[in-house]
């Protein structure tokens, strides 16, 4: 617990939000493109999986989508990254719930839940995820995190272990490799970010100069290394959320703290790194081998450094594996739980 602790204790940015924040239920599309009722989430994959919207309070509404599973399966639950949503993984959910009940939730600041007075710091949304698992999961869970949301799953996996089975980070926030020049699209895009009122202004002047598609094709961009293997039903699924979370107040500053206290963990690269070797549970590391985000060195420097994980790299594939290539993630995910779970 002390390396935890100690981590989010030097980490943790002040960011709270206006207590007037309000959070409706917004009518969501059908990868079909009708119009569901409120609420309701469906996409298409080899199979159509539909789910309904939930809310749980957690110091203000946390909006999550249970998308099933076999009775008596494990629980996997999906921790989008900096600036996602449960919309990210549409493309992995019915590649996976075949065999793992699925649920994926929105953190503070992200996706339908708004900040309502809370940090979105990961801290926060650490404590969020803690208690997500204890009040709605109810039993050890597989933790599957994208970036930021592969750090916030580390730290729960390292703080309490008692709650995670196992975990997958797919292209994580890992601790800096601070001798490597950052990549363009980090200094350009990111490092800013990690500014008090620089992030903010620059925020909010990408979200609203640039309508909600060019906005998310330029994301998309970013985060793969081709996004033309992106299902056009899922960049539907996301500019439309987009439409949404631009009228959500307090966007642009609550992406801020989060980008800010995401830095600040991983250049404390001694204490995070020991944090990471503190991790009992099994692991699978899956790493994107063109990511422009995040350093392959650091994930390649982590899976040396834990050789009792196992590691997958993935050759021309970038930032966010599960949009770009859904079929391989799941699969390497199905092969190692039968190793390691089962």
């Amino acid at each position: 617990m002390g390396w935890v602790d100690g981590l989010i204790t030097r980490s943790r940015a002040e960011d709270h939000g206006s207590s007037t924040e309000l959070v409706a239920c917004h009518r969501l599309t059908t990868m079909e493109g009708s119009e569901s009722s409120a609420g309701a989430v469906a996409l298409r994959g080899p199979r159509l999986v539909t789910a309904e919207s939930q809310w749980v309070d957690i110091d203000g509404p946390i909006h999550y989508v249970d998308y099933g599973g076999p009775a008596g399966a494990t629980t996997m639950v999906l921790v989008h990254g900096l600036m996602g949503a449960h919309v990210n993984w549409l493309s992995l959910v019915p590649e996976l719930n075949d065999e793992f009940r699925v649920i994926a939730l929105d953190l503070v600041g992200h996706g339908h839940t708004t900040r309502a007075g809370r940090g979105t710091d990961v801290g926060t949304n650490q404590q969020v995820l803690h208690r997500f698992l204890q009040e709605v999961v109810d039993e050890p869970a597989v933790l599957v995190g994208n970036s930021m949301g592969g750090l916030i799953s580390i730290l729960q996996a390292a703080g309490e272990p008692e709650t995670v089975r196992a975990l997958v980070l797919i292209s994580p926030a890992l601790p800096a490799v601070l001798t490597e020049i950052p990549s363009s699209t980090v200094v350009l895009n990111y490092l800013p970010m990690a500014v008090p009122g620089l992030g903010t202004a620059l925020l909010h002047a990408q979200h609203h100069t640039s309508n909600a598609e060019a906005l998310i094709r330029s994301l998309l961009d970013t985060v793969t290394a081709d996004p033309g293997r992106v299902s056009e039903d899922v960049v539907r699924e996301h500019v439309e959320l987009a439409e949404v979370r631009r009228g959500m107040p307090g966007t642009s500053a609550g992406y801020q703290a989060a980008a800010e206290s995401t830095m600040r963990i991983m250049i404390q690269v001694r204490d995070y790194a020991a944090t990471i070797r503190s991790i009992e549970a099994p692991v699978l590391l899956i790493q994107g081998e063109q990511d422009k985000v995040l350093s392959p060195t650091g994930a390649r420097k982590v899976a040396a450094n834990n050789p009792h994980w196992d590691f997958q790299s993935l050759p021309g594939v970038g930032h966010a594996p599960m949009l770009e290539v859904p079929g391989q993630v799941s699969g390497s995910i199905k092969a190692w739980a039968d190793k390691r779970l089962n």
